[in-house]
């Protein structure tokens, strides 16, 4: 069951929100309402997809933009990217199940709206990341099999209450000669 953005109010959206350790910023009704208010943005289909009415499984931003100079539709809030599905702790085949559902569904939204490009991006910092819980993801690159994540940006997050000697100590060569303190 999913319940569109639209038939939430913004205390409903972010409680579902908070309850899905993946969520980020990018997934708060805050910015969604924001970024829906983009000159060219036709369509605001953001969804939390829900177990029995009440569980909330996955929250999903989805904006379709439409460039009538360009006659170009994509899946974007004017340009700026959906972030990508944030689903909640699932067993790994569940979590595929779940999905390879949202991903059809973008599929088939993309059809219908005669999208050419769908833009999504996954911020690093997630609720799990904000309760003290590591931030390696490791479903990172699972949505290669969608063939919709063609490019990654490497984001470094420092926890700066360490000391510059522990700091230095834990990250590469490469990185390190990019410090400058």
């Amino acid at each position: 069951k999913i319940k569109y953005f639209q038939d939430l109010d913004q205390h409903e959206w972010d409680e579902c929100a908070l309850k899905i350790g993946e969520s980020t910023f990018y997934h708060s009704w805050g910015w969604l309402g924001y970024l829906s208010n983009y000159r060219n943005v036709k369509h605001h289909d953001s969804f939390i997809c829900f177990k029995n009415d009440q569980t909330p499984l996955g929250i999903v931003p989805m904006g379709c933009t439409f460039y009538e100079d360009k006659q170009y539709s994509e899946i974007s809030f004017d340009g700026v990217p959906c972030a990508t599905p944030a689903l909640s702790q699932l067993i790994p085949s569940s979590r595929k199940k779940l999905l390879d559902s949202i991903f059809q569904w973008i599929q088939n939204y993309a059809l219908e709206h005669n999208v050419k490009t769908i833009k999504l991006e996954q911020h690093p910092i997630n609720i799990q990341a904000c309760h003290g819980e590591d931030l390696h993801y490791k479903s990172s690159y699972e949505l290669l099999r969608y063939q919709m994540m063609y490019s990654v940006e490497n984001t470094i997050v420092i926890d700066l209450r360490k000391s510059i000697e522990t700091l230095l100590s834990e990250v590469n060569q490469y990185h390190r000669k990019n410090i400058k303190y």
